[in-house]
């Protein structure tokens, strides 16, 4: 430790029951409320229904909760998402964790993205 490190603690030490001589420490930013994800619901379909469900839902690329959500949206007269987020989100990850898996040549460790 340097002599001025040393100044610094002793006087610090010296001081740290003097409440009005601790530095000014700016107070947190304030949290930012999380989005709610929404709400879940359940609907139960009969085996034949499931399959058509889901073959429609693959026809048209999405994912289940997504075409369901299109269709229930577009019957109650609400225009449905143009995009599905969380198919988003999972196509991400799965770019991310493909990334992590790169190495540079057979003998180093992995990279961390």
């Amino acid at each position: 430790m340097s002599g001025i490190e040393a100044e610094r603690v002793a006087h610090y030490d010296a001081h740290r029951e003097e409440v009005e001589a601790w530095p000014e420490v700016p107070a947190p930013a304030a949290a930012t409320p999380v989005k709610s994800r929404g709400v879940v619901m359940s609907a139960r379909f009969t085996m034949d229904e499931a399959d058509a469900i889901g073959v429609a839902a693959e026809a048209r690329n999405l994912t289940l909760s997504a075409y369901l959500r299109s269709v229930a949206l577009e019957a109650a007269g609400a225009a449905p998402p143009a995009i599905d987020p969380g198919r988003i989100a999972d196509d991400l990850q799965g770019i991310v964790d493909e990334l992590r898996l790169v190495t540079t040549s057979p003998g180093r460790p992995r990279r961390q993205v």
